[in-house]
């Protein structure tokens, strides 16, 4: 394609410093568990910014949503130290915000400019049939702040009021329709599961089982075509393949 031969993709693997940007506590382990452990493993520094505090999520209308939210926090950290994690940043925002994207997108990109991450990734907010609000808003404000950490004056309509300028290399999703890039997860497939399972709140054994045989049947249907008994598959951009590119969708 014009657009991915005029603006090479960046390869995970080759990266020194990831930020993956969740929705939700959980929501990286689930969508990219494997290649984060991975990556660490391999010396890349990963980074979590979990956006919402997760405290929705529970069918016990006796559970208090602050309570939950610590719970998911230390969830997530256990998880996070399974697969290598370096820092976990948490918003501490309220799941099923009203917050608009742009607003989002301003207190995402102080992370980006302080972590300064070669790659973003994050869930893919064009999923079709993504229902859950919080991922769609998650996902574009991520791709808005990335596009716009390079500029100075962003995210303020302020006079005067500038910011240091970052420039992201590349952009990605998990949980995607049409992945560019796989990822063989053979040796830490296993490792990705430890981590999932230690969202206790969000997983019972029946639950996790289920869990557990969907994404081996996934990430054996994505590895097949490509070599792999086991892969994850991301959709990876460069900033420039996020604005008026027609192609992006065949990258």
């Amino acid at each position: 394609m014009v657009a991915s031969t005029i603006f090479k993709i960046p390869s995970i693997e080759d990266a020194g410093k990831i930020l993956f940007v969740q929705p939700h506590p959980d929501d990286n382990d689930i969508g990219a568990g494997g290649t984060i452990a991975k990556l660490s493993n391999n010396g890349c520094e990963i980074y979590y910014l979990t956006v919402t505090n997760g405290s929705m999520g529970t069918v016990d209308p006796l559970m208090k949503r602050d309570k939950l939210a610590y719970i998911r926090k230390e969830e997530q950290e256990k998880a996070a130290d399974i697969l290598g994690v370096k820092q976990v940043i948490s918003l501490g925002i309220d799941e099923l915000t009203n917050i608009p994207v742009t607003d989002m997108a301003g207190k995402i990109v102080n992370v980006i400019r302080e972590i300064k991450p070669e790659i973003v990734i994050t869930v893919d907010p064009w999923l079709m049939y993504e229902g859950h609000p919080d991922h769609i808003k998650v996902g574009k404000a991520t791709v808005e702040a990335c596009l716009f950490a390079l500029f100075p004056h962003y995210p303020s309509n302020e006079e005067g009021i500038t910011y240091e300028s970052f420039s992201v290399q590349g952009i990605g999703f998990y949980h995607t329709t049409y992945p560019n890039t796989i990822i063989d997860i053979g040796g830490y497939f296993e490792t990705k599961i430890k981590s999932i399972a230690t969202h206790i709140s969000q997983f019972n054994k029946d639950d996790l089982n289920m869990m557990k045989d969907y994404l081996r049947l996934k990430s054996k249907q994505i590895g097949e075509s490509n070599g792999y008994k086991l892969a994850e598959g991301f959709k990876i951009f460069t900033p420039k393949h996020m604005h008026c590119f027609v192609d992006a969708v065949k990258i």
